[in-house]
This record gives C-alpha cells, structure tokens and sequence, in this order.
C-alpha cells in the first residue's frame, strides 16, 4: 500500500509541485484580501435602548479607538468650584501613562499675531 502512494508520487512529482504552488499562490492572494473589522456581533437586539443610543453617538462623533471623550451637562458649569475642578480633571488625567493630550475647555488657548516677528503666539485663556 505505502509503496504504491510512494511510486504515485515519485511519478507525479511534478503534477504534484505544481498543483501545490498553484494552491499556495491562491492562498497568498486570500491572505493578500483579509480585513479586520471592528464592528460588535449582534449580540444586543438593534432595537434595544442602550444600543440605540450608542449608534448615535458613533454618528453624531465618529469613532476611534484611543479617543476618550468625557462630557459635562451643567448650568453651572463656569461657577468657580465647578470650573477649577473640571481643570484639576484634565490635569489629573495628562499624568496618566498613555495620555498623549487632553484637550478641555480650561486649558484652551487663543492664538495672537505679533506683528514684530510675524508669528502667531499661544496665550492662556483661562
């Protein structure tokens, strides 16, 4: 029996070597098409309340995967207390490992011209 296949495959060698570089070659070009997608299964029902709210934010800001956004809804959201303590968060938050950049309204900076060197310079706005 193993002297058959093994005469089979000395006597077909080259059939054989083709057939298998044709193989790899097609599965080189699959691998060449393989995407990654980021997207959920659709364990959670599309009409559930949590996820429909979540597809409106990913319509409304996009996605990325190493962005943060932190919000806060509040009337009295430039009241001293509240304001400084907003700004304490920010600065909480640049010192964690991994933050390249917090962006918040207490850090914001205008740009002014100057026309003695004709260049724009930051300057703190709060």
């Amino acid at each position: 029996m193993w002297g058959l296949i093994a005469r089979s495959v000395l006597k077909l060698r080259m059939l054989l070597l083709i057939l298998l570089l044709i193989a790899t070659g097609l599965m080189g070009y699959q691998a060449s098409r393989v995407q990654m997608s980021y997207e959920f299964s659709r364990a959670i029902p599309t009409d559930n309340a949590k996820y429909i709210a979540y597809q409106a934010f990913r319509q409304k800001f996009g996605e990325d995967g190493n962005l943060l956004f932190i919000a806060i809804e509040t009337p009295r959201f430039f009241d001293k207390d509240i304001f400084e303590a907003y700004g304490r968060l920010g600065r909480e938050l640049k010192t964690f490992s991994g933050v390249d950049q917090v962006l918040s309204i207490p850090q914001a900076i205008s740009l002014k011209r100057s026309d003695s060197i004709e260049k724009l310079l930051p300057e703190q706005i709060f």
